[in-house]
């Protein structure tokens, strides 16, 4: 977002949208916001964006939200959070894949592995746990013995999670809270 006239759309954007009301961002693929392909991924470029996009909103409503959609490696998912100045909630995708496998071997062993592997969250940051996304069934943070296990599997479907935190619902509508 090097060019200052994009820059300033993208406020005026943010700005009308919480003046009628909206809480918050949600903000897709993140870690290619400011890159030319999809090879460049999780710059300083893509840091910068993301907290001047935390200073518009901060400043406009104190109170709203960016929800990231981080699929990254655990030992880089801390740096979306930035110390508690760029997303303040991101998509777990490494629970989300875990959770799939628990089911399957109806076992919480899974999750605990999971939960282990994330980094510590800013005090004013959090995960969200969410079950499906709109697209495909996505395991590739498992291991390929793990994600084989689908193949013969038949999961449930659940529609609702309930976990430590902010109870977030998606919908083809948008987020609630």
């Amino acid at each position: 977002m090097q060019n200052p006239a994009v820059q300033r759309e993208i406020e005026k954007i943010i700005s009308f949208w919480l003046q009628l009301g909206a809480s918050g961002f949600r903000i897709d693929a993140a870690p290619y916001i400011g890159s030319q392909d999809a090879s460049h991924r999780d710059r300083d470029e893509t840091h910068k964006i993301l907290r001047e996009m935390r200073d518009v909103t901060s400043a406009l409503r104190g109170d709203s939200v960016l929800i990231g959609e981080v699929d990254a490696e655990p030992d880089r998912l801390d740096r979306y959070f930035g110390d508690g100045h760029e997303l303040q909630m991101l998509f777990n995708f490494v629970s989300n894949n875990y959770l799939f496998l628990a089911l399957a071997e109806r076992s919480a062993e899974p999750l605990r592995r999971a939960f282990e592997q994330l980094p510590s969250v800013p005090w004013s940051c959090q995960w969200v746990h969410w079950v499906r996304n709109y697209d495909e069934l996505d395991l590739e943070r498992l291991s390929g013995k793990s994600a084989r296990r689908f193949s013969n599997s038949s999961l449930p479907t659940p529609t609702c999670v309930s976990m430590d935190g902010d109870s977030t619902t998606a919908s083809s509508d948008g987020l609630r809270r």
